[in-house]
């Protein structure tokens, strides 16, 4: 597949080179702490009281990683929104919640930006994502704002029309860093999402409360957490981070933001970028998955950027205590995971297993009080 056609010619802003080897889609960006902070004040939460019982019943909450439209996808889209995500839409639907990283603008109108790669949908993708099962997702990631203002605009008028709730994006920073919350088994769950990859998006589209775009990682972002924390019995974290295609985490970028999401609240968080999957594992009873890989992705690099999954977090009472991974293996052409079985699917989990001896995670939360 030729990668020049699903991109604009490449004018980086100074300091922000090309990777010769990424991915399709994404800017290499150098392995770095979150050094810009906006503290501003948290967007007010609505003043609803968690639950003070824990419900018996048990929570399952699906996450998988990057989705966007292009290419074939982008064809099975226009014939037939039910089609995209082929046999992997019933697993999806499975859980009781459902989130991933939508990494597409969903506009059809407005002018690329000045990058190498753009990405955009009409707003079926939508509807593609709801007949799959996804009740929510991110859009805080380096190609949410990729058709610039115009391309905002449709991407926002398209979020207020569908049953999809949209994490990370908004005409203002109250918008963007919003929680979104969701009601299941008794419980309230919040879900926040933001970009901490330090690119063109970060600086030329990040939220302010005079203008649209995306959620930063930023102080404000963690008050954010902190506020929905207050108001939900489950709080959810999903960050655009880090440098791509490396299966290990940077010890100084990723695991210094969940110690801070940990403190502000966040029960869950997981992250996308590297177009591969990282470890995932308890750091003591938060759930963390580094990388959670492409997911519905047109083209894939290497066998390991096929590599992909639905992670599904079990909560008992409002802790995360158990991962059901389901793996799969991304199609070429096609961009469908499909599901494994057998020796693959047996041996994907014991990759799966590997890949957290390169994190500070334990395989299981702590048992007892």
């Amino acid at each position: 597949m030729s990668l020049a056609a699903c991109g604009a010619d490449p004018v980086e802003p100074a300091g922000l080179p090309v990777a010769a080897t990424s991915d399709p889609g994404d800017t290499q960006a150098p392995a770095v702490t979150p050094a810009v902070r906006a503290p501003t004040a948290a967007p007010p939460a609505p003043p609803v009281t968690p639950a003070a019982t824990a419900p018996a019943e048990s929570l399952t909450l699906a996450f998988v990683g990057d989705i966007n439209f292009e290419s074939e996808i982008r064809a099975r889209l226009d014939a037939d929104p039910a089609s995209v995500f082929g046999p992997a839409a019933q697993e999806l639907a499975a859980a009781d919640l459902t989130f991933g990283n939508l990494e597409t603008a969903i506009a059809e109108s407005g002018a690329p930006e000045p990058k190498t790669y753009t990405f955009r949908a009409p707003p079926t993708a939508f509807e593609a994502l709801e007949l799959a099962g996804f009740d929510a997702v991110s859009m805080a990631n380096n190609h949410g704002v990729d058709y610039g203002a115009e391309g905002l605009e449709d991407s926002l008028a398209a979020i207020a029309q569908t049953d999809v709730a949209v994490a990370g994006i908004g005409a203002s920073a109250a918008e963007a860093y919003a929680p979104v919350f969701l009601e299941a088994k008794g419980r309230r769950v919040a879900f926040l999402a933001a970009l901490q990859l330090q690119d063109q998006t970060w600086s030329n589209w990040g939220a302010t409360d005079s203008s649209g775009g995306v959620a930063r990682y930023d102080d404000r972002f963690v008050e954010s957490v902190r506020t929905a924390d207050a108001q939900a019995d489950v709080t959810i974290a999903y960050l655009h981070w880090g440098p791509e295609n490396e299966a290990c985490p940077h010890a100084d970028v990723a695991p210094p933001i969940v110690d801070e999401l940990i403190e502000a609240g966040a029960d869950i968080v997981v992250g996308a970028h590297a177009h591969m999957l990282q470890g995932a594992g308890w750091r003591d009873r938060v759930f963390v998955s580094y990388g959670l890989g492409n997911y519905l992705w047109y083209f894939q690099r290497n066998e390991q950027t096929t590599r992909t999954g639905i992670f599904t977090v079990t909560v008992e009472g409002n802790d995360a205590v158990s991962l059901d991974y389901s793996p799969a293996r991304i199609q070429t052409p096609s961009g469908i995971p499909l599901p494994m079985t057998g020796d693959e699917a047996a041996a994907a989990q014991v990759e799966l297993e590997e890949l957290r001896a390169c994190t500070d995670l334990s395989a299981a939360p702590p048992s007892g009080g």
